[in-house]
């Protein structure tokens, strides 16, 4: 079985070029006043919350009969840290994509009955990791100075694997995601990004919906010779 940190360190490296190559594309390909418009580009570190809403697909299990057997699996609840790079094109717009990543482990939860009485119940932990990555929109609702809120949008790709995942083909899934946020300047350059994003796909049949409560430190730098925003 290859190490656990060569499997991570692909899936992010598989899932970080595709994104560097979306946000360049972006930001080159843009709008042609974004060149006359005051850009700057940020940088953010995050760390948050992964919070998955729905449950995985059941496993099946040999079951009699006359017995009655009930299962059920979801992703819990985890750390998530990753970065954020932000392009942006004009004074409301910019283009970003994220990167992240969660050791999410799966619940398993199995029980049976026979006539209405209980005959056995368990719950099981099984290791396994989360990869996320977006291309999105940006959208400032208010004007940028100071403290402002904004929302975002856009394509997402979500790959699972670890113990839990062993054996399974195409794990990784193209969904869409959706967030809305709040941006507080601390100094000129540095501000702390606060935010709460959905993605939304579909998992082996199971719709999921997946939360990620994040919070960032944001350094951004000029393009050109505008003043920064």
């Amino acid at each position: 079985m290859r190490p656990l940190n060569l499997i991570v360190r692909e899936r992010l490296k598989r899932l970080g070029a595709a994104l560097v190559v979306w946000l360049a594309g972006a930001v080159l390909t843009g709008p042609r006043c974004a060149a006359q418009v005051k850009g700057t580009l940020e940088f953010s570190p995050i760390v948050g919350t992964y919070i998955p809403i729905a449950h995985l697909p059941p496993q099946n299990f040999p079951c009699l009969p006359e017995v009655s057997c009930q299962s059920s699996r979801h992703q819990s609840t985890a750390i998530a840290v990753g970065a954020r790079m932000t392009a942006w094109v004009n004074q409301r717009i910019a283009v970003e994509g994220s990167l992240w990543y969660s050791p999410s482990a799966v619940t398993g939860e199995f029980s049976s009955s026979f006539n209405g009485a209980p005959l056995e119940q368990s719950t099981n932990d099984v290791p396994a990791q989360i990869v996320a990555a977006n291309a999105r929109i940006l959208v400032s609702l208010t004007r940028r100075a100071g403290t402002w809120a904004y929302l975002v949008g856009g394509p997402a790709l979500v790959d699972r694997f670890g113990d839990a995942y062993a054996g399974a083909d195409g794990t990784a899934r193209a969904g869409g995601v959706v967030g809305a946020g709040a941006h507080v300047r601390v100094a000129r350059s540095l501000a702390i990004r606060a935010e709460l994003e959905q993605y939304l796909y579909s998992y082996r049949g199971s719709f999921q919906r997946d939360l990620v409560l994040s919070v960032g430190l944001s350094a951004a730098s000029r393009i050109g010779s505008a003043a920064t925003p």
